[in-house]
């Protein structure tokens, strides 16, 4: 992998839709909110809100837009708002 590996640039990461480098904050069907990084398998840490983009959540949730639902492990969930990890 690591001979695969890139640099995340500023200009590679969307605001319009959910992919690597996106800061996502989704909405439960309960209206509890939770944000989600997602970056690269080596940077992932599930505690801090950071996946990996391999990850099932991540997958279902790439290339959602703002106001889109999903479902993952039978909860439906709304994308509230998609930021880039830059703007952090």
């Amino acid at each position: 992998q690591f001979h695969r590996a890139r640099i995340l640039t500023k200009d590679d990461v969307h605001r319009d839709e959910v992919g690597v480098g996106s800061v996502v904050d989704i909405i439960d069907s309960k209206g509890n909110t939770s944000q989600y990084t997602i970056l690269g398998p080596w940077d992932a840490d599930p505690e801090k809100g950071i996946l990996s983009f391999q990850s099932k959540l991540a997958q279902v949730m790439e290339g959602c837009k703002e106001g889109d639902s999903f479902r993952f492990k039978d909860e439906e969930y709304t994308v509230a708002g998609i930021k880039s990890y830059f703007d952090r």
